[in-house]
């Protein structure tokens, strides 16, 4: 077979063809095949990155609520506290008016059941306060308010409390000595006692009056002194 050159022209430029669409299309189908991984690569790391995204979110969720808790608890705690202290500071403050009040609670001290329920209300008072400050040392980290607490319930015992159940119980027994007036056989020698017995009360009334007043100089600067700790300690539990 003879090969003209035209026919041979043809088949270099076929030839050349070929190469160039093979080279291009070599080209075409790798480049394609990189962009299919690229955009795989992105579609994975996009999923990771919202993953990620999404366990942030959940772990940031989990923080505040954590936090939230500690600070409701917090909060709590301090409020329990505060609560502590003011039932104490009213106890405290009832016994203390309790022991100063001149007139007994308005009771009928001629009466002696009357004169029982206040010595019991004298009582119970005391015992509130101790009772209110066994919670309150539950808290209380404040060494300095505890030392005035201690000093003035100290100085409560020691000067005031013991004053008006003296005076109630001695008021008891001239009651049931006026009782006894009745068997006196004349009507000189009933009022003579009669007067006796009111100038006896007069005197328990005015001893137990001046021991108050000595008695509530005495632990003025205590008050003061647990005033002012307990001010300061409100103002800070405040602030916190």
């Amino acid at each position: 077979m003879n090969i003209t050159l035209t026919d041979f022209i043809i088949f270099v430029a076929l030839i050349l063809v070929y190469l160039v669409l093979k080279n291009l299309l070599s080209n075409y189908f790798s480049q394609k095949g990189r962009n299919l991984a690229q955009q795989e690569d992105i579609q994975i790391l996009t999923r990771k990155i919202e993953e990620a995204k999404e366990q942030f979110i959940e772990r940031t969720e989990k923080l505040k609520s954590q936090l939230s808790l500690i600070s409701r608890l917090q909060f709590e705690h301090k409020s329990e506290e505060r609560n502590a202290f003011l039932r104490f500071h009213e106890a405290m403050f009832t016994w203390i008016n309790g022991c100063l009040d001149f007139g007994h609670g308005g009771i009928d001290d001629y009466n002696n059941d009357s004169i029982d329920q206040r010595i019991f209300f004298l009582n119970e008072a005391h015992q509130k306060v101790n009772d209110a400050l066994s919670i309150l040392e539950l808290y209380l980290v404040d060494i300095e308010l505890l030392d005035s607490i201690n000093s003035l319930k100290l100085a409560i015992l020691e000067n005031l409390s013991f004053a008006p159940i003296q005076c109630l119980r001695t008021l008891q027994k001239l009651n049931l000595e006026k009782k006894e007036l009745n068997s006196i056989p004349t009507i000189e020698e009933r009022e003579l006692k009669l007067q006796e017995f009111f100038n006896n009360r007069k005197k328990i009334h005015s001893d137990f009056r001046i021991i108050i007043f000595n008695g509530y100089k005495s632990v003025t600067n205590e008050i003061k002194n647990y005033q002012k700790n307990s001010r300061k300690y409100l103002k800070r539990i405040s602030e916190e």
